[in-house]
């Protein structure tokens, strides 16, 4: 595919769920498809010169609501994280105070359907719970402006979007 134009890209995939992401001498778009995969394609010079396609893991599932004993699956939430992390999904996440912890989501989150979206904070709540019992509310800011777009109460598990 590389060496492929732009528009040729587009009549191959179509236009349907590809995000812009960088701007500059190059483009880069992504598109976040089920079963947890990303395409992503760079172009320059109008010309495809590098595609990527990347399985993500599944989440590691969350902890029943109320259970505060640590449960030895740690790592592997911050490992899935870290990978969320590094693909844009997620742009940072801290604890603010004892009782909430902060997730800043990337323009890949927004592409997720609902049950993944709140699947995904489910995992971030559940290591911070896990870190801090106290921990009862994730709340989520978009990356680039800052502005609140949900929160993810943990006792109840769900994910309230703005």
């Amino acid at each position: 595919m590389e060496g492929m134009s732009y528009e040729d890209v587009n009549e191959l995939l179509g236009t349907t769920g590809w995000k812009k992401m960088a701007t500059g001498d190059r483009t880069v778009y992504q598109w976040f498809l089920g079963g947890y995969t990303v395409l992503r394609a760079t172009f320059s010079g109008g010309l495809l010169t590098k595609w990527q396609r990347r399985q993500i893991p599944p989440p590691p599932p969350a902890p029943p609501p109320n259970v505060r004993q640590t449960d030895g699956k740690q790592h592997i939430r911050l490992a899935f994280i870290q990978d969320l992390l590094n693909l844009g999904v997620f742009h940072k996440a801290e604890t603010v105070g004892q009782t909430r912890a902060n997730l800043w989501v990337g323009p890949l989150f927004y592409l997720l359907d609902f049950e993944k979206k709140q699947s995904f904070v489910g995992v971030v709540a559940a290591y911070y719970f896990m870190e801090n019992n106290d921990t009862l509310t994730v709340r989520l800011y978009d990356g680039l402006t800052g502005n609140k777009v949900g929160s993810y109460d943990i006792l109840s598990g769900k994910l309230k979007m703005y």
